[in-house]
């Protein structure tokens, strides 16, 4: 017998193994989830821009407000102030529904109005209120309907009453002025 050496042939099987297609699948997956957390990421970061600008929104609000939390306060401090002297101011015949209230602190030279009710005007007329001193009388402003605040006018330092006219727009002599209300100013 010959000394023959036997070969024996390896076949090789195309099979992949299982490690590999653990890792591909792991791939896939990582990929899937990251790109899925990226868009979260990115929503979630147009969300928060949203909330900061609201925020923004929101504390310039708070600062509008307390502003004017500020202006009413001082405002009412004024009325309070035991210095100031309130006149309520009625309308005669001619303007039966007319009330306003006038708040003059002579300490801290300060005059206030406040629009109660004015009854309607025709649209070429307006109300105004004056101040009558000694020698004359000083236009202190227009009151209208829409001003139903407290309001500032100027303070008269020997104003003897306030009255309020009827006068006609665009007339600067003032001639034609009915008067409606008046309350003296004077102590007695």
């Amino acid at each position: 017998e010959k000394n023959e050496t036997k070969v024996i042939q390896l076949v090789q099987k195309n099979r992949t193994p299982w490690y590999s297609i653990a890792a591909s699948a792991a791939a896939v997956i990582f990929a899937v989830s990251t790109f899925m957390l990226y868009q979260k990421n990115m929503l979630l970061s147009e969300e928060n821009n949203v909330v900061i600008e609201e925020v923004y929104d929101l504390r310039g609000d708070i600062e509008q407000n307390n502003s004017k939390l500020d202006e009413l306060s001082k405002q009412l401090n004024k009325l309070n102030n035991p210095d100031a002297k309130k006149y309520v101011i009625n309308g005669n015949e001619r303007a039966k529904n007319l009330k306003t209230v006038a708040y003059i602190n002579p300490v801290e030279k300060t005059s206030m109005i406040d629009v109660i009710t004015l009854p309607q005007l025709p649209e070429e007329q307006h109300y105004q209120i004056w101040a009558e001193l000694q020698d004359r009388m000083v236009n202190l402003g227009i009151l209208d309907e829409s001003d139903r605040k407290l309001k500032q006018i100027p303070y008269m330092e020997d104003a003897l009453a306030l009255s309020i006219k009827i006068g006609t727009k665009g007339d600067k002599t003032n001639e034609n002025d009915t008067e409606v209300a008046e309350i003296s100013l004077k102590e007695d």
